[in-house]
């Protein structure tokens, strides 16, 4: 019975790891080295526009609305960088 949940969990566990590196989510592998459960959270939101997952699995339409939300590209670890320097800056450019 023991082996049984041991599998399972396992299972679960490897099954978010390879759905978040389909969607391009890299930092929540590395960062579900230290905190499993943001495997779970990287399979479960949005695959970033330019990943596998989003060029398999969404429309055209969908893809273009999110290159539009996030013009730059890849954003850095810390979320988008507009943000940070808007937070840093005061709103200033």
């Amino acid at each position: 019975m023991g082996y049984a949940i041991y599998a399972a969990v396992l299972t679960v566990i490897l099954g978010a790891v390879i759905v978040c590196g389909m969607k391009g989510k890299y930092g929540m592998i590395a960062g579900g080295i230290l905190l499993h459960p943001l495997w779970v959270v990287g399979a479960i939101r949005l695959a970033k526009p330019d990943s596998f997952w989003a060029r398999k699995n969404y429309s055209e339409d969908k893809v273009e609305a999110a290159r539009g939300r996030h013009p730059g590209g890849k954003s850095s670890i810390g979320g988008s960088d507009r943000f940070w320097n808007k937070s840093l800056t005061g709103g200033r450019s």
